[in-house]
């Protein structure tokens, strides 16, 4: 990590395992993450970290705001 990297402000994305479970969102949220891992571009953010607990799945990435693409996309 060089210095600047560490004065910015990281997202940690939360996912209840038993809810992507329910969905069937299990390989949607692996797919995510490898992506996440596997391509460096600007214009995508950084995944730094991924963890998880008992009941959660957590991923640790860029903050960038004003909502998701797929938000954006909706109201257009």
């Amino acid at each position: 990590m060089n210095a600047s990297e560490g004065k910015r402000f990281k997202a940690l994305k939360m996912m209840h395992k038993e809810s992507l479970a329910k969905k069937d969102y299990i390989d949607y949220i692996k797919g995510e993450k490898q992506i996440m891992l596997d391509v460096k571009h600007p214009f995508l953010l950084k995944l730094h970290a991924t963890f998880q607990c008992s009941d959660y799945l957590y991923l640790l990435m860029d903050y960038c705001c004003g909502g998701t693409l797929f938000f954006h996309l909706q109201k257009k």
